[in-house]
C-alpha cells in the first residue's frame, strides 16, 4: 500500500496538511475530518484502485467543495482555497471493494 501511495501521490516539497488511505468493503462509507486548517491554498490529490468508481466528497460546514465519482486507475487533483480557518470533512464510498487515498497539501 505504501509503494502505491508513493507512486500515485507524487508532490515533493509540499507541506502535507492531511492524509488518509485504506481499504473499503463493498457499499462501505468512510468519513474523516481534518484538524482546523489555516487560510490559504491547498491541493487535494485523490486516487483509488477498484473495479468500479469510488465516490469522494469534501466539504466544510457550509459548502461541498468536491463531489466526484473517480474512475479508478486515474488520479485527480483539485485546488482548494480556504479564506478562513476551516475544518474539512471527507466522505469516501465504494460500491465494490476498493483501495483509496487522499492527500491535502498546502501550496
Amino acid at each position: 500500500m505504501e509503494a502505491w501511495l508513493t507512486e500515485s501521490q507524487v508532490g515533493p516539497g509540499l507541506q502535507v496538511a492531511h492524509r488518509t488511505f485504506g481499504l473499503l468493503r463493498a457499499e462501505e462509507v468512510r468519513t474523516d475530518a481534518t484538524e482546523p486548517l489555516t487560510a490559504g491554498t491547498y491541493v487535494l490529490v485523490l486516487v483509488c484502485r477498484s473495479q468500479r468508481r469510488v465516490d469522494f466528497k469534501v466539504r466544510n460546514d457550509e459548502f461541498t467543495m468536491v463531489d466526484l465519482s473517480l474512475r479508478c486507475g486515474s488520479r485527480r487533483e483539485s485546488v482548494i482555497y480556504l479564506s478562513t480557518e476551516t475544518v474539512l470533512h471527507f466522505q469516501v464510498e465504494a460500491q465494490s471493494p476498493a483501495n483509496f487515498a487522499y492527500r491535502l497539501a498546502r501550496l
